[in-house]
């Protein structure tokens, strides 16, 4: 267990909830704005492979159509 998990313990997960979700939005707008590339390569990064990136691009375009 590292130092800072040992002064957070007792705590409860929730306490960085907050901060956690700042932290992706953050991430998802400067994968966002930096271009395709980027957003395929965080999809790949995140386990994703190109048949789900595919099929879930196909179902956004399907909803917005």
């Amino acid at each position: 267990m590292s130092d800072l998990e040992q002064k957070l313990i007792g705590r409860g997960c929730d306490l960085l909830d907050d901060l956690v979700y700042e932290v992706s939005e953050e991430l998802a707008c400067r994968t966002n704005n930096s271009g395709l590339d980027a957003q395929i390569r965080f999809l790949r990064q995140q386990g994703w492979t190109d048949a789900q990136i595919l099929q879930a691009a196909r179902s956004q375009s399907a909803t917005v159509s």
